[in-house]
């Protein structure tokens, strides 16, 4: 609970994030007396005692457009926000939901006045044969993101075994199965893009449950197999 600008554990990795330039720039070390006084809002009046210059990334996106993109529980949250992003960047958007009907229509209106093609889908992403239905409708895909997934915070004592089905199966089997769908038509290609959400829960086990947990670890598993095998054919998979 220390102020974070406080803990020496990640005093060397925080950033500021400027929107107003769309860029994510590095904070250099500072002492505890140093980072009291500074007023945040005039960061850039602050050298911290040090010439070095931030390292500036960008914030923005390659340009999308041509490209197809679907988002697996893309009718909000996260998977909302990345849908519309995409959008924005270029892509066409195929979003897919599992309920909320009304959600999905109004992501699938707000692409559809930046001047984008988009359609929602249901399905349920933990079933092979939802996925084949989806990935037919949807046609090609150059980009997925694979966002569904679910958290059901248990008491160790209280999971149960079809505690531990449902979270797999939401968070890691359709992981699996929504890429395993995609991949023909992306190596066909030679190009494609896989982006797997998963969670710190993955590294530090979180405060959950074990099996929301184990399935956000073995994201972290398949993405490094995957990304392993398919770079040298124009296709990168990643996991945030």
């Amino acid at each position: 609970h220390q102020p974070v600008e406080h803990r020496a554990d990640v005093r060397s990795d925080l950033v500021r994030f400027d929107l107003e330039h769309d860029c994510v720039c590095s904070l250099p070390r500072r002492s505890h007396e140093q980072s009291a006084k500074c007023n945040w809002n005039e960061f850039d009046k602050h050298s911290f005692g040090t010439t070095i210059p931030p390292v500036r990334y960008t914030l923005r996106m390659d340009d999308l457009t041509g490209r197809v993109a679907l988002v697996t529980g893309g009718n909000r949250g996260i998977g909302r926000a990345v849908a519309l992003a995409l959008a924005e960047a270029g892509a066409d958007v195929v979003v897919n939901y599992l309920a909320r009907s009304r959600e999905a229509q109004e992501v699938e209106s707000l692409i559809a006045r930046m001047g984008k093609r988009c359609v929602a889908i249901q399905a349920d992403v933990s079933l092979s044969a939802d996925v084949d239905r989806l990935v037919a409708a949807a046609g090609p895909i150059d980009i997925l993101v694979n966002n569904a997934g679910i958290a059901r915070p248990q008491p160790i004592e209280e999971i149960t075994e079809r505690d531990w089905d449902d979270l797999i199966d939401v968070n890691l089997k359709s992981v699996f199965l929504v890429t395993q769908a995609v991949l023909p038509g992306m190596r066909a290609r030679q190009w494609g893009r896989i982006v797997n959400l998963s969670s710190v829960a993955a590294q530090v086990g979180g405060v959950v449950g074990p099996h929301y947990a184990a399935s956000k670890a073995g994201i972290l598993g398949l993405t490094r197999y995957y990304a392993r095998h398919l770079a040298k054919e124009g296709i990168r998979v990643n996991a945030i």
